[in-house]
């Protein structure tokens, strides 16, 4: 009965987190004011060029032999990410997923502006559709994915069940230790390192014009690293390589409070 309740108590607040990024997305878009629609109508333009976190991953991805293969990427909000690595890693199609609608509508007109051959499905993660099973040659997963889900062993399942075997996972991700650095008052009265959650956020969502509102309804988890790392193996990948970093993702410790804590970490992953 518990687990029965359990399922259900999470189903509902990945519902009521869509409804909040749908909200936080209208004050992205204003932000923005078309920056991306007329950043993608030159062929050169690419997102990777906005930090030298963002120059660090690219480097990396370039490691990779993406030649005409298909890759995916989980949690692409507005796919400004996907339409970007399908320009820099020579893919023949990419796939990205998303649970708000508004998000994966702006998602397909930036891939028309480019013109990559990229398509767009709104979805909870974890229910993405079997006709996807084996299909990916490479999983890409940016900065704010794992703290959204309630139960990252599962949604390991799902990246699992999606990549062809010998397939790859690249992760780049918070830090969980950057949640305990502070991000407004939330994260420093609230967190335990120990404790998953959830934890309800009644800041701003808008990281991009930096609006300040009042956010309700809005859950995220806490997950450490050895969870992400155990779910990895647990899931068949292999590790192949795991950089932790305290390269500033913009989301944590806004004021560099803590300069030497971890940040980030860039995961690489190849499915047995």
């Amino acid at each position: 009965m518990f687990l029965c309740y359990t399922f259900v108590m999470d189903k509902e607040i990945l519902e009521s987190n869509r409804k909040a990024w749908n909200k936080a997305f209208g004050y992205h878009k204003k932000a923005r004011n078309n920056k991306l629609q007329r950043g993608f109508a030159d062929p050169n333009f690419t997102t990777f060029d906005e930090s030298k976190r963002d120059q660090t991953v690219l480097a990396k991805i370039k490691g990779f032999d993406l030649g005409g293969k298909t890759v995916a990427h989980l949690q692409t909000n507005n796919g400004r990410e996907l339409v970007s690595l399908l320009r820099v890693s020579g893919a023949k199609k990419g796939v990205g997923f998303d649970i708000s609608n508004d998000a994966i509508d702006e998602a397909r007109e930036l891939a028309d502006i480019a013109k990559v051959n990229a398509e767009f499905e709104c979805v909870n993660i974890l229910e993405i559709s079997d006709n996807y099973n084996g299909y990916f040659d490479f999983v890409y997963i940016t900065e704010g994915s794992f703290s959204w889900l309630p139960d990252v062993n599962e949604y390991f399942a799902v990246i699992s069940r999606l990549v062809k075997k010998g397939g790859w996972v690249f992760i780049t991700e918070i830090h969980p230790v950057g949640f305990l650095l502070g991000r407004g008052e939330d994260y420093n009265r609230t967190v335990d390192y120990d404790d998953k959650g959830p934890y309800e956020l009644f800041t701003s969502l808008d990281y991009v014009g930096g609006v300040e509102y009042q956010q309700s309804g809005c859950f995220w988890y806490m997950h450490k690293l050895s969870d992400i790392l155990n779910a990895a193996w647990k899931n068949d990948f292999e590790i192949q390589e795991i950089d932790e970093n305290t390269k500033d993702t913009g989301c944590i410790d806004p004021e560099n409070n803590f300069p030497n804590f971890p940040r980030g970490f860039i995961m690489t992953c190849k499915k047995l």
